[in-house]
């Protein structure tokens, strides 16, 4: 019997035995996909104190218990705008951590005033298909910092941090990089999110006065109940 890829296998079917008894299997990830993009305002590094957030995604406790988000793709994007008071200074990073609704306060997250909500961009564009379960429309929420730091209540990040973006020598006006997490499905299955947990980028330590940047995210998952995918 051979065994074909096909490119037509999409969604919880991922392998089928056709009229000729070979059997196709599709690598395409399943469920429903998803993309969003957003951009912080200036903020000043002297209010990025250590443990602060600047954007966070979580998956809404409305979406079932077999229900998951996963993440496949993540870019970063940062530029200093006015130069820090030192150019280069030892241990100045962001971080990217797991974290999640502490469901005993009550479950849900307080939206800070000073946030922008992110809507999420379809793959498919030629319906309306169901909001994401991880858009403020169903229950969860996906937000960047604008000017200030996201002040967020019953939601904790879970440490150690999954990655570090060291700006160390991102000091001066002008200075960008540039940080992306590829994931393939079949294989490392990316940030697997269920209800009421999510990810958060935020400053790992407290940073140095005068700096004022900007960060730009990108995202991109797939979602659906467990049996649409490997875990």
């Amino acid at each position: 019997m051979a065994v074909l890829r096909d490119g037509g296998l999409i969604g919880p079917e991922l392998a089928t035995v056709d009229a000729t008894k070979a059997l196709r299997v599709s690598e395409y990830p399943p469920g429903r996909r998803f993309y969003v993009a957003g951009q912080t305002g200036t903020i000043a590094a002297a209010n990025c104190t250590a443990n602060s957030q600047v954007f966070v995604a979580y998956l809404s406790p409305r979406a079932g218990a077999d229900y998951v988000a996963q993440i496949s793709k993540l870019t970063v994007y940062y530029q200093t705008i006015v130069a820090y008071t030192v150019p280069i200074t030892v241990g100045r990073r962001l971080h990217l951590h797991r974290g999640g609704l502490n469901l005993t306060a009550g479950g849900a997250i307080t939206v800070p005033s000073t946030g922008t909500a992110l809507g999420a961009m379809p793959a498919a564009d030629s319906q309306t298909p169901e909001p994401s379960y991880l858009t403020t429309v169903a229950g969860g929420d996906i937000r960047i910092a604008a000017a200030a730091i996201l002040t967020l209540s019953n939601y904790v990040k879970i440490d150690p941090p999954l990655a570090v973006m060291p700006l160390s020598h991102l000091g001066a006006a002008g200075a960008f990089g540039q940080w992306s997490w590829e994931h393939d499905n079949l294989h490392t299955r990316g940030i697997v999110l269920r209800p009421g947990e999510g990810i958060s980028i935020g400053c790992g330590v407290g940073m140095d006065a005068a700096g004022t940047w900007t960060l730009g995210v990108t995202m991109e998952w797939s979602e659906g109940i467990i049996p649409q995918f490997i875990l």
